[in-house]
């Protein structure tokens, strides 16, 4: 056995080790490009349900995978723009829903057997092409609702919050709109003065994200924020950024269903997770040769997550290869569990660490988790 008492003053000094720069671990592992079998880019959107990962594009395609994302085929090509798809109840069974523009009006397409077949509903939505496209939404129950957004506001997409439904126009002075069935909207406020993209309620408030200007009206200042969590989603408070380079945003927060105070933010030009509610975030590694650009939505999966935008498909975890220890405690949804010895880890990013109860990472080796080579000892307080 190890001899705790010699090692007991050797305290882990994470931020000596890591600084707050993820450099090493995007040079070794994180997210990766998909493999999209020549598909052209410009993706949209991404649902995940079943065991799978749907994602659609600008150019009409629909792309499935089974694979945690590794790799995505098309299924089908629609010859107008998907805007958004998403996994949920039609009612009777779970089914995807895709929707988009086309000469003639809007398009819904459905499937009810993981993606692999649609059918196209949109007879049973008429929504005229002068309204504007439409989006698709979750009730509370996690039906799918066929909600008419966009138009020349260009809305974004819609959110539930304490039984209404918000979405906001964009632009730096975004409207807000809502509704009580997810699919009538009506302008509640005509100018926010605040540039807003979304939101998710979070522990009774909603976490609105969006857009700020270090410097107003310069482009190249726009910064992705998160603003100050609030009961009243038309006039959220301070912004946080949370995305720093130029010219971005932030378009899309997802809230982890396992462990409900991890989320997970897709930026501009960066992924990012918070551990604490959202208090906090964290730059994502990014593998080798694999940039983020114009990013548009993010899906989580059983074992690893999903997210896309201009230039590609992205997949972090997932797959046949994904680990299912560490250290010689199971992983589960990315965490491990170490209890008595330093709690909560997340161990998706191995062999960098992250402690949740020291907010910080380590990089510890497969080897340095065994007894022979030494495990790290961190003495509690």
């Amino acid at each position: 056995m190890m001899d705790t008492s010699r090692i007991g003053n050797w305290i882990l000094k994470l931020t000596a080790i890591l600084a707050t720069s993820l450099s090493p671990l995007c040079a070794q592992e994180g997210w990766q490009t998909s493999d999209t079998a020549g598909l052209l880019n410009s993706w949209s959107g991404v649902a995940y349900g079943g065991g799978v990962f749907i994602a659609v594009n600008g150019w009409g395609k629909i792309a499935r995978s089974t694979d945690g994302g590794q790799t995505f085929t098309e299924v089908l090509d629609a010859g107008w723009a998907i805007e958004d798809v998403e996994y949920g109840s039609n009612g009777s069974t779970m089914a995807f829903w895709a929707t988009g523009r086309s000469g003639s009006g809007d398009f819904l397409y459905e499937s009810t057997d993981g993606g692999q077949t649609w059918n196209d509903r949109a007879g049973e939505f008429p929504f005229p092409f002068s309204d504007g496209g439409a989006d698709i939404s979750l009730d509370v129950d996690g039906n799918l609702i066929y909600t008419k957004l966009r138009g020349n506001n260009n809305i974004g997409d819609a959110f539930l919050y304490q039984g209404t439904y918000y979405a906001y126009g964009s632009g730096p002075e975004s409207s807000v709109l809502t509704s009580t069935n997810g699919t009538d909207f009506t302008t509640a406020v005509a100018d926010s003065g605040l540039w807003l993209l979304g939101g998710i309620e979070l522990d009774g408030n909603a976490l609105v994200y969006g857009v700020t200007f270090e410097t107003p009206g310069d482009f190249s200042t726009r910064r992705g924020v998160v603003f100050e969590p609030t009961t009243n989603p038309s006039a959220p408070g301070n912004p946080t950024i949370i995305e720093t380079s130029n010219n971005t945003y932030i378009s899309d927060i997802d809230q982890d269903p396992a462990t409900p105070t991890t989320l997970y933010a897709t930026g501009g030009y960066a992924l990012l997770t918070s551990f604490d509610s959202g208090a906090s975030w964290t730059a994502d590694a990014v593998a080798d040769g694999t940039v983020l650009f114009d990013m548009s939505e993010m899906a989580i999966g059983d074992s690893g997550r999903v997210a896309v935008g201009a230039q590609g498909i992205y997949y972090l975890g997932g797959g046949n290869d994904s680990p299912t220890e560490w250290g010689g405690y199971p992983i589960v949804d990315g965490y491990v569990d170490t209890i008595g010895w330093t709690g909560l880890l997340y161990a998706e990013f191995a062999p960098w660490i992250y402690f949740v109860s020291l907010d910080n990472w380590a990089f510890i080796p497969e080897p340095g988790t065994e007894d022979a080579g030494g495990w790290v000892f961190i003495p509690s307080p």
